[in-house]
């Protein structure tokens, strides 16, 4: 968060008066700023990575160039200061889950769940 911005999110409780900050979620720009913060970090990852909020996908031909994907996005998301949950991670997997998506070696569909929604 933007020092000069601090201030703005001040609140008060019984124990005392408390700031931000980092920028929580619940602020109206929250979401667009944050998309921006991210893009601007991995830009210059884009031939094999795409950001969608905290969402990031790795897309690779092989497991060996995976794994070099995966260590360039790791090397820059330290360089970047950027938070990554392990527990959240698939990594190496053949077919995954991404924004209502199946994406895999067969290429792009709507996951089950959606797909019977919509028949």
């Amino acid at each position: 968060m933007e020092e000069d911005s601090i201030k703005y999110t001040e609140f008060s409780t019984p124990q005392g008066f408390y700031e931000w900050i980092v920028m929580p979620f619940g602020l109206k720009n929250a979401p667009r700023i944050f998309q921006r913060r991210m893009d601007d970090a991995f830009k210059h990852l884009n031939s094999f990575l795409v950001v969608y909020v905290d969402d990031i996908l790795i897309s690779s031909q092989t497991l060996e160039e995976h794994r070099e994907h995966l260590k360039i996005f790791a090397e820059t998301a330290i360089k970047e200061g950027i938070c990554l949950s392990e527990k959240k991670a698939t990594i190496e997997k053949a077919k995954i889950e991404f924004l209502g998506f199946e994406l895999g070696s067969n290429g792009i569909s709507l996951q089950t769940h959606i797909s019977r929604k919509i028949s």
